[in-house]
């Protein structure tokens, strides 16, 4: 379990949907309000991206064992469309 938590490819993918997340929730105008989840929805994104690349055989090219160009697409398609559903839902009063 350590083997994979310090594989450099899943330590790339935390940081970089960490940027996605922080990039989107930036320019899309949501505060602070569900990054952390939108975080972990980019981690599952980029693990998805990851997951197809590989099922595809896809020859883009790779950074060590990690097929970052799939990767990124998924994650931040995710992001935009978890953003576009949190300013398009109607705010809730307390």
């Amino acid at each position: 379990m350590t083997d994979f938590l310090l594989n450099p490819a899943v330590s790339l993918s935390v940081f970089l949907a960490l940027i996605y997340t922080l990039g989107v929730h930036l320019f899309m105008g949501l505060g602070f309000r569900g990054v952390a989840w939108h975080w972990l929805l980019a981690i599952a994104g980029m693990a998805a991206g990851y997951g197809l690349a590989l099922r595809a055989n896809s020859q883009l090219p790779t950074l060590g064992d990690m097929h970052v160009i799939e990767s990124s697409l998924a994650a931040v398609a995710l992001l935009v469309l978890a953003g576009l559903r949190a300013k398009l839902a109607p705010v809730e009063s307390s």
